[in-house]
């Protein structure tokens, strides 16, 4: 979710290349080029969320990576911004409920948490690896901290988190203060009894 010029999209089409794989992306002119560069991936563009609907987006120019429902503090002063329109939905209505689902990579600046919680049901009946960013000032943007992103990947969704060198599993204040030193803001959760390596 958040499948920018697919960098990892590709990482994952090469360790598994029989699997079937779904990018979501909200900028058209992104999803577009997924949709040129990588055939055989299902390409949904659209922005994922805990809600379905239509909403203001906001597009960053050069730093498209940066676009999100909201500005947060990483995007530049120089930057252009552009408000457009994108369709928003809830990945656990995008995706069958019987296709298994064995990984999920979130990067939304920032909004992890309600694309996190628009596909609960999808994570609770697959309990697949989620990659998520938690970084401090993008999710405070949303209103979001790690203790609430820790409590509904641990507590409602019964994973354990990890920081992606497989330092685990960690607490929400070790989660915290590993995003606090700027040194990771990548982290995995997965089922209890699984580690990242």
């Amino acid at each position: 979710m958040g499948s920018h010029h697919g960098v990892i999209l590709g990482a994952c089409l090469r360790a598994a290349p029989r699997g079937h794989h779904v990018a979501v992306e909200p900028l058209p002119e992104l999803a577009s080029d997924l949709r040129r560069r990588f055939p055989g991936v299902e390409v949904l563009e659209v922005a994922v969320g805990d809600a379905a609907g239509r909403t203001t987006f906001q597009r960053v120019r050069p730093q498209r990576g940066l676009s999100g429902f909201r500005l947060t503090p990483l995007v530049g002063r120089t930057a252009t911004v552009e408000a457009i329109e994108v369709a928003t939905a809830r990945l656990d209505d995008l995706l069958p409920p019987d296709r298994a689902v064995a990984l999920l990579k979130v990067d939304v600046e920032g909004a992890e948490l309600g694309a996190l919680r628009g596909a609960a049901a999808t994570i609770r009946r697959w309990r697949p690896a989620v990659i998520f960013e938690y970084e401090p000032l993008s999710a405070a943007a949303y209103d979001t901290s790690a203790a609430m992103l820790h409590a509904f990947l641990v507590e409602e969704c019964g994973l354990a988190v990890f920081a992606l060198d497989g330092t685990g599993p960690l607490s929400t204040g070790a989660m915290a203060a590993l995003a606090a030193t700027g040194r990771t803001w990548n982290f995995v959760a997965l089922p209890p009894g699984r580690r990242p390596f």
